[in-house]
């Protein structure tokens, strides 16, 4: 038939082992996420929820860097955050970077691409943690689901990041299953490649959203548990993916200081009192 040759490539890309297969599934859910998206991908102007906010921080962000700066506190968007030193920051940066990068124009659009792109990387991290659970066919299932997952507004999925602009979150839990496949990986056979990706994925994720740092949290305790019961895994691999987990988020935390003191500057800045709390 016509698709025998097709069928016999497919059987010998998977009977190669692990990277043929991560590979294939990679390419499978990239293509059929090409197909369902391609029409968003042409199209911007979303302004629900939050894509506003995050075009006016983006907007600003741009500006500012254009300048050689990053701009102050903005307090008339959104809920009044500081969304250049708080959670949002760092997918902010990577999306001015992009812009001020390739000139784009019309952000609208590029944070639509950015939400596809997200919404496909979090299919794809679940794909390849079910293939490492249960088998390739289990791993084209569960990225199939993910990829066509509605979902809420908190729950991911494209009804979250592509109508409502819920990004930077989805983004966080998108990453995480890449440093559960680390942590796999450093119990099974460790070395300082799955060390250095442990160290940096964690930090990524960490500086995307909070959520990251819940995710850290939940892994830490799921390692302590791994390290007292578990038979199958030496007790000393499970306490060094333990500390490299909180170096990844001690990483972060590098990051993140210089911001903080922003923060405590802007606290000193506007720091007022009952008598002039109606002028603030």
């Amino acid at each position: 038939s016509t698709l025998f040759p097709y069928t016999t490539l497919f059987r010998s890309l998977v009977r190669r082992g692990r990277a043929a297969e991560c590979t294939l599934l990679a390419g499978v859910i990239v293509v059929a996420s090409l197909l369902v998206f391609w029409r968003a991908l042409g199209h911007g102007g979303y302004s629900r929820y939050d894509w506003a906010p995050h075009h006016a921080n983006l907007r600003h962000l741009i500006d500012a860097l254009k300048q050689g700066h990053v701009p102050r506190w903005v307090q008339s968007v959104s809920t009044g955050d500081s969304p250049y030193e708080l959670y949002p920051a760092v997918p902010y940066y990577l999306a001015a970077g992009v812009a001020l990068l390739f000139r784009v124009g019309d952000l609208t659009l590029l944070l639509v691409r950015a939400g596809v792109l997200i919404h496909t990387l979090g299919a794809l991290s679940a794909a390849l943690l079910a293939r490492e659970a249960a088998g390739f066919k289990w791993g084209l299932v569960v990225g199939a689901l993910m990829l066509f997952d509605v979902g809420s507004l908190f729950g991911g999925g494209a009804n979250g990041v592509l109508y409502l602009g819920v990004t930077h979150s989805t983004l966080a839990i998108a990453l995480w299953p890449f440093v559960t496949l680390a942590i796999l990986r450093a119990l099974e056979r460790p070395s300082l490649g799955t060390a250095c990706c442990i160290w940096l994925v964690t930090c990524l994720a960490v500086l995307c959203h909070p959520l990251g740092v819940v995710a850290a949290l939940a892994t830490l305790a799921a390692l302590v548990v791994v390290a007292v019961l578990a038979r199958d895994v030496p007790r000393r691999r499970a306490l060094f993916a333990v500390v490299h987990l909180a170096l990844g988020v001690a990483l972060a935390a590098c990051v993140w200081q210089p911001f903080g003191e922003r923060v405590l500057r802007y606290g000193l800045h506007y720091a007022w009192t009952p008598d002039n709390a109606g002028h603030f």
